[in-house]
């Protein structure tokens, strides 16, 4: 994953229709009413499980109830225009790594007892991205951001 690709998802809209954007951005404008916050990188963890690691990711320390109510905000703003419709509980977290198929013989424990020195970082906006699966990975192109208060 490239350093310019990571980021933390608040909410995947999967796809969203063109004139959908406008009334996208607009809900979103008139319903994000949260200060900018610090937040803390300090845990580890993969999806789905441990036996099929697809994803390895780090995870939200402080902050992390904040990281919650801002995903609540969204996903009540944007509700009505989301085509795919994730139940699972949200986890704040960012991923660092990705693999095409699950490996069910990679041995994650190690990354997964690792502990790491807490890192803080100042979440002051959120911002819609567009985002394209290529044959070499996902290209992301900022649309729009939203600064918080």
């Amino acid at each position: 994953m490239l350093p310019e690709n990571i980021h933390m998802t608040l909410s995947f809209l999967g796809k969203v229709f063109l004139d959908d954007i406008p009334i996208l951005t607009t809900a979103l404008e008139n319903t994000l009413d949260l200060n900018h916050f610090r937040a803390s990188i300090e845990k580890t963890g993969v999806f789905p499980s441990t036996r099929l690691s697809k994803i390895l990711w780090l995870g939200v320390g402080k902050g992390r109830q904040k990281m919650i109510a801002l995903h609540k905000q969204i996903e009540n703003a944007i509700d009505t225009l989301k085509l795919c419709q994730k139940k699972d509980g949200f986890i704040p977290h960012i991923t660092i790594g990705r693999t095409k198929q699950s490996y069910g013989n990679i041995d994650v424990l190690p990354f997964l007892e690792h502990v790491y020195y807490p890192r803080e970082l100042d979440v002051n906006c959120v911002t819609l991205y567009e985002s394209q699966l290529l044959p070499e990975g996902a290209n992301y192109k900022v649309l729009t951001e939203f600064p918080l208060n």
